[in-house]
């Protein structure tokens, strides 16, 4: 049981008291003040235990929380507000505190999840098949990738394929206004008039996506079903790379 001078408080009447952001000095004087009626501050610290010097500290404290206020005589007297009124606004001061800073932190984790997303989808195991080698299965994980992949992309994106469909989903994931856009297919993509295209008779049924020179992603499609390799080894990027450039497919 807390004591205080003459008065005996239930626990729960300091635990809902803080609960209610009131810390123990103000919960003190609140509580004297209550049971003197109108009183001056420093009888309130008398009568509390609360130090004489931080007593108008803690009574100020109050009169911002809508607990008390203080008449204009000299000693200024000190005396509480109707707890049906002064609790009520509390309460509603608070919720309307919570509701604001639920928003902020609403807005806060809407701006900071994309990158932990990516971040999540880049150390996410993934079945390895050899040495710098990933099987990424299903389409939303190898776009995941993509995306992740393109966080650290600087100069050039070349694509190779025949699926008309998936190199537009492609380019909607990786098309950047200032990088360099390859596309080596049959056709030209629609609604990109800034990328170089170059017509070859496609003959394999991978898609072929190299980033940079630090990553390549080979799509296959089977059944509807898509599953693709990644690599980071640098000499095959480097081989994939010479081989087109002396004519290969």
């Amino acid at each position: 049981m807390i004591i205080l001078a003459t008065i005996i408080i239930d626990p729960f009447i300091s635990e809902v008291l803080s609960s209610i952001n009131l810390n123990e000095y103000e919960r003190k004087a609140y509580l004297s003040i209550l049971e003197e009626g109108k009183v001056v501050a420093r009888n309130i610290s008398r009568k509390s235990g609360i130090p004489y010097a931080k007593v108008y500290q803690t009574l100020d404290a109050l009169i911002d929380k809508g607990f008390i206020l203080k008449d204009d005589g000299r000693p200024k007297k000190f005396y509480a507000i109707d707890p049906k009124t002064s609790f009520t606004r509390r309460l509603e001061f608070l919720e309307r505190e919570w509701r604001s800073q639920q928003s902020l932190r609403e807005m806060n984790v809407e701006k900071i999840l994309p990158s932990l997303v990516l971040l999540f989808n880049e150390t996410k195991p993934q079945q390895k098949t050899e040495g710098g080698v990933w099987k990424i299965i299903g389409l939303e994980e190898i776009f995941n990738k993509v995306d992740t992949l393109m966080i650290s992309v600087s100069k050039r994106i070349l694509i190779t394929s025949n699926n008309s469909k998936l190199i537009n989903q492609l380019l909607n994931r990786v098309y950047r206004p200032n990088l360099e856009i390859i596309i080596r297919s049959q056709k030209i993509p629609e609604n990109y008039k800034d990328i170089t295209f170059i017509k070859i008779p496609v003959s394999n049924s991978s898609t072929i996506c190299v980033i940079d020179e630090y990553a390549m992603i080979t799509i296959f499609e089977v059944k509807n079903n898509y599953t693709a390799v990644l690599t980071k080894m640098n000499e095959m990027i480097k081989s994939y790379l010479s081989d087109i450039e002396q004519g290969g497919e």
